[in-house]
């Protein structure tokens, strides 16, 4: 299968429009769980480029993002009323907002059971690819809503790679780039 065919089938259990209303409450609540995990992602970011591409860890940039998740998080743990305020979104927005959603949703489980593989439980390969299949409709129904194909963006991601790796990757390369 190749991924536009993969995009065409996911795009079936698609929705158009949003079947729900949603407040005011309930889109600052999706914002700040984005922005917690945003900044999750920058502590991660940080880690991966710094042990596993070598590049040495930038300890201000991790207490940033930290200061920055410790922010989302208290504000989340504040929040207590989904139900009270008005609002509308456009329904792009909305499924672009319950779609990065899922994608931080999926990546978090896939990032778990990875965790409990390498700490030596019992996680099958399977177990990893089906969340790793959920992350990709995620991603797939993301594209289909910016009206992008799959397979667009993954040759788009290869000339990125082959522009900054002409070589193949290497920690020196990966140096040479800095920390973009």
């Amino acid at each position: 299968m190749n991924a536009d065919e993969y995009q065409r089938l996911a795009g079936r259990t698609l929705i158009d429009k949003p079947d729900f209303f949603l407040t005011d409450n309930r889109l600052a609540i999706s914002l700040w769980t984005l922005d917690l995990v945003a900044a999750a992602g920058k502590v991660a970011d940080q880690i991966k480029k710094g042990v596993y591409h070598q590049h040495g860890i930038d300890w201000a940039i991790i207490h940033e993002a930290l200061a920055q998740v410790i922010v989302a998080a208290g504000t989340l743990l504040m929040s207590d009323d989904l139900e009270s305020g008005r609002g509308e979104s456009l329904d792009i927005e909305v499924l672009l907002l319950w779609n990065a959603l899922g994608i931080a949703g999926e990546a978090g489980e896939v990032v778990e059971l990875i965790h409990r593989q390498v700490n030596q439980h019992d996680v099958t390969v399977y177990e990893i690819a089906k969340e790793l299949g959920d992350l990709q409709w995620y991603i797939a129904a993301s594209c289909t809503k910016l009206d992008v194909s799959l397979s667009e963006v993954m040759q788009r991601n290869i000339e990125k790679l082959q522009r900054r790796y002409p070589e193949g990757y290497s920690s020196e390369a990966s140096k040479g780039r800095g920390n973009t």
